[in-house]
């Protein structure tokens, strides 16, 4: 809307805000960052990894009857 593009934000508001975005997003690199990679690179785990996500797949489209229903 027009009425928040002709706001006007101080340099120093957007200074903090940038500040405490960078701070947040380095605490956030730890989660994100790469670990284990051997458990993603191995041929025969990611096969294991596949077939764990298709039979949790084919068990979530079960048609399981909602109990209390």
């Amino acid at each position: 809307p027009q009425t928040i593009l002709k706001k006007k934000i101080p340099y120093h508001t957007v200074e903090k805000i940038a500040h405490v975005a960078i701070k947040v997003t380095d605490k956030l690199l730890f989660f994100v960052s790469t670990r284990m990679i051997e458990l993603v690179k191995n041929p025969a785990l990611q096969t294991m990894h596949g077939l764990t996500i298709m039979m949790l797949a084919l068990i979530l489209a079960l048609p399981l009857p909602i109990p209390l229903s």
